[in-house]
């Protein structure tokens, strides 16, 4: 089985040879920056998964009556309110947590 570097050679050397045949260019292979093709390959699998994350989100939101970037804007909105309750949630939680060592620090000053 090829590995990652070997297939992204070969699909970079056959995009390289659609180019020429559809441009003006020599049949020199224009080799691809290592140093890019590391960064490429090691981002491969974060870029991929945005772009499926995307494209399931237009699928919802394609389901919906509205149009698509009416739906987008309204989820954008939900998951804005979301965070900012968690954020509230969070507070509090802190709150109360810095309240309850305060009585734990007075108990024990206390004694």
């Amino acid at each position: 089985m090829p590995t990652e570097e070997e297939l992204f050679k070969v699909k970079n050397l056959a995009c390289s040879v659609v180019t020429r045949q559809s441009a003006v260019l020599t049949f020199s292979a224009q080799r691809y920056n290592p140093e890019l093709q590391k960064r490429s390959l090691e981002t491969r699998e974060a870029r991929q998964q945005e772009f499926d994350d995307y494209v399931n989100k237009l699928k919802e939101w394609s389901k919906s009556d509205k149009q698509i970037w009416f739906a987008a804007e309204e989820m954008r909105q939900k998951a804005k309110a979301e965070q900012k309750d968690k954020a509230i949630a969070e507070q509090k939680r802190l709150a109360t947590e810095v309240e309850q060592r305060r009585r734990e620090m007075k108990e024990s000053t206390v004694r």
